[in-house]
């Protein structure tokens, strides 16, 4: 016959609730106040100004038809004008066209933000959705307040635009000193220069196109990066409280094995649901950085007359310490998901238990943690992984088009 152990009552008065109202507490709704959503807000803001409209489903019902149907004019004009974008990087990557003289670097990153943006338009539905996912789960982890960002992050987001506006200025500076801006208005459109003569917007649309590209060039990689990072920091906090309270329940001995398996299935969940939003973007943008990077260095090599000029000097710094900052703020927040992860597994492997039936399902839960991998795509980029082989062999690409296009330059001249 087996050993009942009785616990005080007042040893667990701040664990779990009780065994009858277990379904009750792992399916309660968050605050109606939406915090983490309205914390994450600013975030969301900033893709907005990619075209990046997120679909809320509780509300798009109860919108106006003319509101709808501005949202989605706008938002297929800037589908038009990254479809353009990345139609003009294409061709000025393609060797057939390499007499259209125009910034390569500037194109091939235009390229990879173009497919950045499509990417998270088609995650778009997905946004509000895994954020109240992990409100949801961070309110059944624990009963702890919510410590917000949201200041920190406006303050985030007020200095990067200030970086943006300083980083704009010093590009057009070096595309004009460069002569990318004449070149590429005396070839407008596609080396066809009739039109100009019939019509004048045609003089002032180049310069707008370049200077439009040029904000988003800038814009979107910190925009983006800022998304993924705030929801991989809120999801990190809400896997952190788990991990304390299975921490807490193990050192008064008032453990609930039954909770735990039902919160560590929840976490995997929403772990998915994370990185089906996050890591194609997190992919791309991973690779448009380090193949942005090669060719500011090739750039230094070949054309060191071009950027012996303060603002090219100045451009190009600047772009490194950009490229570098974001690779590894979203390679850092990444990893730590997965330390608080594996803080989590190691709790739950050291959890005792008495009675022969918690060990059964102690057994359960150790075997679902030992099977899952849970780790996000920022971390695996750093393991010997497809997402690696990838990343290596697009920037291996993308580095060998561009040395093509400078043995191309010097057989021409």
């Amino acid at each position: 016959m087996e050993n009942i152990i009785i616990t005080p009552k007042a040893l667990c008065k701040n664990n779990f609730k009780e065994p009858m109202k277990f379904k009750n507490f792992l399916t309660q709704k968050p605050d109606p106040n939406n915090k983490i959503l309205h914390d994450l807000s600013p975030s969301i803001h900033m893709i907005l100004l990619l075209g990046i409209f997120p679909r809320d489903k509780s509300k798009s019902k109860k919108d106006s038809l003319l509101r709808r149907f501005l949202c989605r004019t706008v938002e297929n004009l800037i589908h038009a004008f990254w479809l353009y974008v990345f139609v003009v990087g294409s061709l000025v990557v393609s060797p057939l066209t390499r007499h259209l003289q125009t910034n390569f670097t500037l194109s091939l990153m235009n390229m990879i933000i173009a497919i950045v943006h499509f990417v998270l338009h088609l995650k778009r539905h997905k946004v509000y959705s895994v954020i109240r996912t992990i409100e949801k789960f961070y309110t059944s982890a624990t009963t702890d307040a919510y410590q917000p960002m949201r200041n920190r992050l406006i303050a985030l987001i007020c200095g990067c635009l200030l970086l943006c506006f300083v980083m704009i200025i010093t590009s057009l500076e070096h595309l004009k000193v460069a002569g990318v801006l004449e070149d590429y208005t005396k070839d407008f459109v596609f080396g066809m220069n009739i039109t100009k003569e019939d019509c004048k917007f045609f003089d002032i649309f180049p310069t707008l196109f370049v200077t439009t590209t040029v904000i988003y060039h800038h814009l979107s990689p910190i925009s983006v990066s800022i998304f993924i990072c705030s929801i991989h920091l809120t999801f990190k906090k809400s896997i952190a409280k788990f991990g304390e309270r299975i921490e807490k329940d193990r050192l008064s001995k008032c453990t609930n094995i039954d909770i735990y398996i039902s919160l560590y299935n929840r976490m995997v969940d929403v772990l998915g649901e994370v990185e089906d939003l996050l890591s194609a973007s997190t992919f791309f943008l991973y690779g448009g950085l380090i193949t942005n990077q090669l060719c500011v260095l090739t750039q230094v090599i070949a054309n060191g007359g071009i950027l012996t000029h303060p603002a090219s000097i100045m451009m190009e710094s600047m772009l490194t310490v950009k490229n570098f900052v974001i690779f590894f703020s979203i390679t850092l927040i990444g990893s730590s998901v997965t330390q608080e992860t594996n803080r989590v597994a190691r709790e739950i492997k050291c959890l005792t238990v008495e009675s022969s039936h918690d060990f059964e399902k102690l057994s359960i839960l150790l075997q679902n943690v030992c099977s899952t991998s849970a780790s996000l795509t920022a971390w695996q980029m750093f393991s010997l992984k497809k997402n690696l082989i990838l990343t290596t062999a697009s920037v291996m690409v993308s580095y060998g088009m561009l040395l093509v296009q400078f043995s191309n330059k010097t057989n021409i001249y």
